[in-house]
């Protein structure tokens, strides 16, 4: 729970920067992300070479330790639907819902869809435009830090820290997965599945 927790916050912090970067400096979202990307890969490759070489394993090239045991998210009892079946996917069909949930029934997520769309028109509504697009980074951030959180704990895959020198493959994947979906949150459990 602590590792995921720890996901959701480091994503947040993540994510949050381009948002004020928007904000306060005007610059684009998307290319901040994407320069953000291989800051944090470079960074989390240092420190995992550096401070944090307790969870890697030197002999097999400064790879992640397998996660095993109590720390491997549980495959609640369906062996025969495979190692990777596990609770992440209940909670990424949760997450999914609850996203939907708040886009389209709250008024907390018209401000956020509204300042997506439009800024300029949301501070002419009376909106509060620049908090509603840090809030956006933010919470994207830590969902996307949960992902990649229970995909780590599931035990797919280790992270090589000492010859990764590219971004992986499934963020970018995730965005093939929300344009299938036309970004709707429920569309997105269908055509993850269907991408899988």
């Amino acid at each position: 729970i602590m590792c995921v927790i720890s996901a959701i916050i480091a994503g947040a912090i993540w994510g949050v920067i381009p948002g004020l970067l928007k904000v306060f400096c005007h610059v684009n979202e998307v290319i901040s992300g994407i320069m953000l990307n291989w800051i944090g890969l470079f960074f989390v490759n240092y420190s995992l070479q550096t401070y944090l070489s307790g969870i890697v394993d030197p002999g097999n090239s400064f790879h992640t330790k397998i996660v095993t045991g109590a720390a491997k998210l549980p495959n609640m009892g369906a062996n025969a639907l495979g190692d990777n079946f596990s609770i992440a996917i209940i909670i990424a069909i949760a997450v999914a819902i609850l996203a939907f949930v708040v886009m389209e029934k709250t008024t907390f997520g018209y401000q956020l869809k509204a300042s997506g769309y439009n800024r300029h028109a949301t501070q002419y509504a009376g909106m509060n435009a620049k908090k509603n697009v840090i809030l956006t980074m933010l919470i994207s951030g830590g969902v996307a830090g949960l992902g990649a959180g229970l995909y780590y704990l599931s035990g797919i895959e280790c992270w090589p820290a000492m010859t990764s020198t590219v971004l992986p493959q499934v963020p970018w994947n995730g965005i093939i997965v929300a344009f299938i979906a036309q970004m709707n949150p429920v569309g997105a459990i269908f055509s993850a599945a269907f991408m899988a």
